[in-house]
């Protein structure tokens, strides 16, 4: 009974914004409950241009609040979001592939991230390459977020890993003055004049493996040294003798604070 009072209670923090969500599945009251601030979404465009999304949405939510954008690896592709589930970023939002994290402990799918925030974490349909096959529609899908949930503009953040870092990368530079700040990891980026000088004012935080063979770290790392000279809040952390798909570990360090350095830019 007290399983099934706390579901309840959680259910009703999650009014408003999460109204009329759908809530993903769970196998008993204690899994509903930790799965309770993730709902799944559909956005289309008037053109019929479709994004699925997962949202997260923070405890006791409220105007003004900040959102982070998650752009998933290749892996993550298609029509079912379950799959962002378990693709290699999952660490961010639900911890099924991190080495020596339970499953189910991640920060989102255990509503545990604090500072509070909205999360956004869309699906790129099997047909587009990469995330530039669909930066158009997801800044839409960002802006119609921030109406539904009434974010503070100038409190958003992009971040991915693997695909999804390359695409922070992309879609960063053809944006720039939308987001507070970026972290890709694992991504790849080309280092030239005209993106050093769209990046030589926003905070910028690269993550590499320096054991990834997947994605080198030589393009974020050549990026960030040349940045850096122009951009004091560009910086880089590269993880010895990490590979590829040991980088999404770094969202669960608390020490090294990448979510709440996130959660913290505002933009100008």
């Amino acid at each position: 009974m007290k399983k099934l009072l706390a579901f309840l209670a959680a259910v009703l923090l999650l009014a408003g914004c999460a109204a009329d969500r759908e809530q993903p599945a769970g196998t008993d009251a204690e899994a509903s409950l930790a799965q309770s601030a993730m709902t799944k979404e559909r956005w289309t465009d008037t053109d019929g241009t479709a994004l699925d999304y997962w949202l997260y949405t923070p405890k006791n939510p409220a105007e003004d609040m900040p959102l982070i954008v998650y752009l998933h690896g290749g892996s993550g592709k298609g029509n079912d979001l379950e799959k962002i589930l378990d693709e290699m970023g999952g660490g961010f939002y639900m911890s099924t592939r991190v080495k020596g994290v339970p499953k189910g402990s991640g920060y989102l799918w255990s509503g545990q991230l604090s500072p509070a925030a909205y999360v956004l974490i869309p699906q790129l349909p099997e047909s587009c390459k990469g995330w530039t096959d669909r930066a158009e529609a997801l800044m839409k899908l960002i802006a119609h977020v921030e109406a539904d949930c009434a974010i503070d503009s100038d409190r958003v953040s992009l971040t991915g890993h693997s695909m999804g870092g390359t695409g922070a990368w992309a879609v960063a530079l053809a944006y720039p003055k939308t987001f507070s700040a970026v972290a890709p990891l694992s991504g790849s980026v080309q280092v030239t004049e005209q993106n050093l000088r769209k990046l030589e004012n926003l905070p910028v935080w690269a993550v590499v493996g320096e054991a990834d063979t997947i994605v080198p770290p030589d393009s974020s790392r050549k990026m960030i040294e040349q940045l850096s000279e122009r951009n004091p809040e560009a910086k880089i952390t590269e993880l010895p003798g990490t590979d590829h798909f040991g980088v999404p570990e770094l969202y669960l360090d608390s020490e090294t604070g990448l979510l709440d350095w996130l959660i913290a830019q505002k933009r100008g």
